[in-house]
């Protein structure tokens, strides 16, 4: 017999007692928590300030890095000086692109295309005299 049949003829000829009679058995979370509270008492604290809370942190921590002093123009080489004019010349870029976006807006009301340039409109303030006005709610 080979390794597929021999699976399948134990797959047919198990029973739900032999699966739970062999199967490896997990702990309930009232263990879990016990074993736990073991581990933590046979351990001694981790050296430091204590946790500020029940969780302890895994693995290293961030840290911020160190802040260096900017490097002068004479101290750069060539690669260093190229890519501070392109930052520099990259944001002179796009405040002259924002600034001439904003000057494209328009600054007063927008014309009415229907309507001949120069020509104003003006609301009546009263209704003349042949036309009903519908009351005002």
């Amino acid at each position: 017999m080979d390794d597929r049949d021999e699976t399948w003829h134990r797959f047919l000829t198990d029973n739900e007692r032999a699966i739970r009679r062999t199967a490896p058995r997990e702990l309930s979370a009232q263990e879990r928590l016990e074993a736990a509270a073991r581990r933590r008492d046979a351990e001694p604290p981790p050296p430091g300030p204590p946790a500020r809370s029940g969780f302890e942190p895994v693995g290293d921590l961030w840290q911020p890095a160190s802040v260096s002093e900017p490097v002068s123009w004479n101290a750069m080489d060539g690669w260093g000086r190229l890519r501070l004019a392109l930052r520099a010349l990259g944001a002179l870029a796009v405040l002259v692109a924002a600034l001439a976006a904003l000057s494209r807006q328009p600054t007063g009301a927008i014309p009415d295309p229907g309507r001949p340039e120069g020509v104003t409109l003006q609301e009546a303030e009263e209704a003349p005299g042949g036309l009903d006005q519908a009351p005002i709610p």
